[in-house]
C-alpha cells in the first residue's frame, strides 16, 4: 500500500495499490481506474510495469503519481513481445492469441510446424556496456507440446551459455536462466524452441519475456506468478548394454586386435533384426574386412565408449557399417578406424553409411581416418551430435535433406592436404533443411562446408549454419555452382566465428533468394577474426552462372589485428546481374596491415554491380594511409547505382588515408554518397552525387 499526498484540497485523498505491476486507482465515489498508462508507458501486460499514472479525478483535476519499484531495462526486442521476434525453420508465432498471467490477452502461441528439426523462435539484442550477470525470464504453458526448450547465446561461443529443457503443464509458470556477465558490445541470442530441438508439431504458449541486469531486488516481470527454480538438466546417460542387447562376443567377435570378425557382427546383426534387438560392442579391438548391414528399425548398435569400442577396416576399400533400408537407427558411443590415408580419390568409404533410411541417430562417435564420418545415400534426417571426425580422406559429412550436425568436431593432423573434393560438410544440389550448429571445424578441407550441385531446376533451401567455429580453414564456406547448377534460397550462416582461414571466408557464387519473401541468403552476427590473405566475403557470380539476388550482409565483426585481407569484402558483378544486395551494420577494423607493415588493402570493393551500403563502421590501421593508398570502401566504374549512407569512416589523416574513393570518373549513373561520416580519411566521390556528409 502506497499513501499519497494530494496536490490541492478538492478532494479527500485516495488510495492507490500497486500489485505485481498492475496500478489500482480508487478515487473518492468507488470508481476504479485499473492499468490506466501514462507518460507514454504500458500497463503491466508483457511490456512491463508502468512507472506513473495520472487520472483526472472528477470535482477539479487531481493527479496522482506512484512510481513501482525500479525494474531492470528489458534487452529483449520489442520490449519482450514475441510478436517481434524471428521465427526460423517452420515456427510461427501467433501474436495476442491467449490469455495472460494478468489476464490481458496478450500471451502469444508459438507453433512448431515441424518442416525441421531445431524449428524456434529468436531474438538478438546487443549488450552496448556490458554489464553483470544477466536474467532471462518467460512465463510458459503447455499449448498441444508439453515440453520448451530455452537457450542463451553469446556470439562466438559455440555452446549456449545458459540453456534449459522443462516440461510444461496447462498452467502458467515463469521459467529463469541466469546469463553469465557479457563483455562489452556482446552479441546475445534467446532461442525459444516449442517442444525440444527436433522436429515436432505441436505447440506452446509464452507471455513476458525479459532479459535484465541480475539484481537481488529485481521483482519478477509481470504477475505476481512466485519464479520457479530452474530445473536440473538431465544428465547425460553413461555408455553401456541396453537391458536385452545382443552381445558381439557372443557371436564370436574377438576384441583382440587380430583376425576378422566381420562373419561374427554379421551374425550378430541379422540375430538382432529378427529378433527386435540392440547389438552391444564391448570395449575391444574388432576388424571387418568390408562392410557390415543393420537392418533392425528403430534399434541401437552401442559401445563401451567411443575410446573403448574400436571398428576398424580399410576405408580405401569399403565402408565400415551400413544402416540398410531402415529407420530409426541409432549408433552410438563407438570408435571408427579407416586407412588413415590423406587421399580424397583414395580413402573415399565412409564409416557409416546410411542407405535408404530416415532418423539414423550417430551420437558419441570418434572416427579417425575414414573417407567419411557418415556419407547419407538416399537417406533422410540423420542427426550426428557430440561426436569427432578425424584426419578423414574425403568428406567429414555428406549429408542429405533433414540432416543435422550439432556439438560436432571436424579435425585434420596440420599436415593433411586437401584437394578440391576435400569438405568438412557437403550438401549437393536440391538438399533441404539443413542445421549445422554449435560444432567445429578446425583445419578440416578444401571448404569447411559446401553448398555445391550441377542439377538444374532443383533447389537447395533452408539451411542453416549458426553458432560454429570455423579456425585455420582454407575456406569457411562456398556457395555456388555451374551454369545449370541448382538454385539456391533461404541460407542462414549466423553467429559463427571464422578464424584465419588461408584464402577466402566465404564465397558466394550463386544465390536468387529475395529479401522480400524471406528467402534470403542471410550472413549476420558473425565474427571474421584474421581472415584469409585473399578476402573475407567473395560475392561474384561463378562461372558467369546467373545473377547473385537477395543477400543481406549483417551485424558483422571483421577483426583484424594480426593482418587484415586485402580485401575485407569484394563484390563483383560478373555478367549476370546484382540486385537486392545489401551491406549493413557491419564493422570492419585495422584495415591496411600485415603485422607491423603497412598494406594497400581495403575493407569493402565494390568493383561492379548494384549494392546498398548503409550503417556500417570501417576503420583503418594505425599505421595506414601514410604512404600507401589505404581505402575503407573503394568504388570502381563498374558499379551502377549504389546507395552508400549512414556510414562511419575512422582513419589516421594520413595522406593515403580514404574512407571512401571512386576510382575512376563518376557520376549519378554510379549512385549516391549521403550523411556519411568521415574522421581522418577523405573522401573523393569523383563526380558521384554526395550530400548530407561530414568530414572532420
Amino acid at each position: 500500500m502506497t499513501e499519497v499526498r494530494h496536490a490541492s484540497a478538492i478532494a479527500p485523498v485516495p488510495r492507490i495499490e500497486i500489485r505485481g505491476g498492475l496500478t489500482e486507482v480508487a478515487p473518492p465515489g468507488g470508481v476504479n481506474l485499473r492499468g490506466l498508462p501514462s507518460g507514454g508507458g504500458y500497463g503491466s501486460g508483457k511490456y512491463g510495469h508502468f512507472r506513473q499514472l495520472c487520472a483526472w479525478v472528477a470535482g477539479g483535476g487531481l493527479c496522482l503519481a506512484a512510481s513501482s519499484p525500479a525494474v531492470a531495462a528489458n534487452l529483449l526486442a520489442g520490449n519482450g513481445g514475441l510478436e517481434r521476434w524471428s521465427a526460423l525453420r517452420g515456427a510461427r508465432i501467433a501474436a495476442n492469441s491467449a490469455t495472460a498471467p494478468d489476464g490481458t490477452n496478450t500471451a502469444d502461441t508459438v507453433d512448431e510446424r515441424g518442416s525441421a528439426n531445431g524449428a524456434r523462435v529468436l531474438t538478438r539484442t546487443v549488450v552496448r556496456k556490458g554489464s553483470a550477470p544477466l536474467r532471462l525470464s518467460i512465463h510458459l504453458k503447455a499449448g498441444t507440446l508439453q515440453r520448451a526448450q530455452l537457450a542463451v547465446r553469446v556470439a562466438g561461443r559455440l555452446q549456449p551459455v545458459a540453456s534449459l529443457e522443462t516440461p510444461l503443464t496447462g498452467s502458467w509458470k515463469q521459467f529463469t536462466l541466469t546469463v553469465p556477465a557479457p563483455k562489452k558490445n556482446a552479441r546475445i541470442t534467446v532461442e525459444l524452441y516449442p517442444g525440444t530441438a527436433r522436429r515436432e508439431r505441436g505447440s506452446v504458449i509464452a507471455w513476458g519475456a525479459r532479459l535484465e541486469a541480475e539484481t537481488p531486488t529485481s521483482p519478477p516481470p509481470g504477475g505476481d506468478n512466485p519464479p520457479t527454480p530452474t530445473p536440473t538438466p538431465t544428465p547425460t546417460p553413461t555408455p553401456g548394454p541396453a537391458a536385452g542387447a545382443l552381445n558381439v562376443r557372443d557371436f564370436g567377435a574377438n576384441p583382440a586386435r587380430n583376425g576378422d570378425d566381420r562373419a561374427a557382427i554379421q551374425a550378430c546383426f541379422d540375430a538382432a533384426a529378427a529378433q527386435g534387438k540392440d547389438v552391444y560392442f564391448p570395449a575391444g579391438y574388432y576388424w571387418l574386412s568390408n562392410r557390415v548391414y543393420f537392418r533392425a528399425a528403430g534399434r541401437t548398435v552401442l559401445g563401451d565408449g567411443a575410446e573403448r569400442s574400436f571398428l576398424a577396416g580399410n576405408t580405401d576399400l569399403d565402408s565400415l557399417l551400413q544402416i540398410d533400408r531402415v529407420n530409426g537407427v541409432t549408433v552410438r558411443d563407438l570408435r571408427f578406424e579407416g586407412s588413415l590415408t590423406n587421399e580424397q580419390n583414395t580413402n573415399v568409404w565412409p564409416a557409416i553409411e546410411p542407405f535408404l533410411t530416415s532418423g539414423t541417430t550417430v551420437r558419441r562417435v570418434h572416427t579417425y581416418g575414414t573417407g567419411y564420418l557418415v556419407r547419407d545415400n538416399s537417406a533422410t534426417d540423420t542427426l550426428i551430435e557430440d561426436a569427432v571426425c578425424e584426419d578423414y580422406g574425403r568428406i567429414g559429412y555428406l549429408v542429405g535433406s533433414g540432416g543435422t550436425v550439432r556439438n560436432t568436431k571436424f579435425v585434420c593432423r596440420p599436415s593433411w592436404v586437401f584437394a578440391d573434393q576435400m569438405n568438412g560438410i557437403y550438401a549437393s544440389a536440391g538438399k533441404q533443411n539443413i542445421l549445422i550448429e554449435n560444432n567445429q571445424f578446425i583445419h578440416c578441407g578444401s571448404y569447411a562446408m559446401t553448398l555445391w550441385g550441377s542439377n538444374s531446376g532443383v533447389w537447395t533451401e533452408n539451411v542453416t549454419v549458426q553458432h560454429n567455429l570455423f579456425e585455420r580453414c582454407d575456406r569457411a564456406l562456398v556457395i555456388a555452382a555451374s551454369a545449370s547448377g541448382p538454385g539456391y534460397r533461404n541460407v542462414k550462416f549466423l553467429n559463427n566465428t571464422v578464424r584465419q582461414c588461408a584464402d577466402k571466408s566465404i564465397h558466394i557464387g550463386k544465390f536468387n533468394g529475395s529479401n522480400a519473401d524471406g528467402t534470403a541468403l542471410v550472413i549476420d552476427g558473425n565474427v571474421f577474426e584474421d581472415p584469409g590473405s585473399d578476402m573475407a566475403i567473395f560475392l561474384t557470380n561463378w562461372n558467369a552462372s546467373g545473377p547473385i539476388t537477395g543477400v543481406r550482409i549483417t551485424n558483422n565483426e571483421f577483426r583484424q589485428p594480426t593482418k587484415s585481407a586485402y580485401y575485407g569484402l569484394y563484390l563483383w558483378q560478373n555478367s549476370a546481374a546484382f540486385s537486392d544486395i545489401l551491406v549493413e551494420n557491419n564493422t570492419i577494423s585495422d584495415i591496411g596491415h600485415n603485422g607491423t607493415t603497412e598494406k594497400a588493402h581495403c575493407g569493402i570493393y565494390l568493383r561492379s554491380g548494384t549494392v546498398t551500403i548503409r550503417g556500417n563502421t570501417l576503420s583503418l590501421w594505425p599505421g595506414a594511409g601514410r604512404t600507401l593508398a589505404v581505402d575503407g570502401l573503394r568504388l570502381d566504374a563498374g558499379v551502377r547505382g549504389a546507395v552508400v549512407t549512414n556510414n562511419h569512416f575512422e582513419g589516421t589523416s594520413g595522406p593515403g588515408a580514404y574512407g571512401l574513393r571512386m576510382v575512376a570518373p563518376g557520376g549519378s549513373a554510379h549512385g549516391s554518397i549521403t550523411r556519411n561520416r568521415f574522421r581522418g580519411v577523405q573522401l573523393v566521390a569523383n563526380g558521384i552525387p554526395v550530400s548530407g556528409n561530414v568530414v572532420e
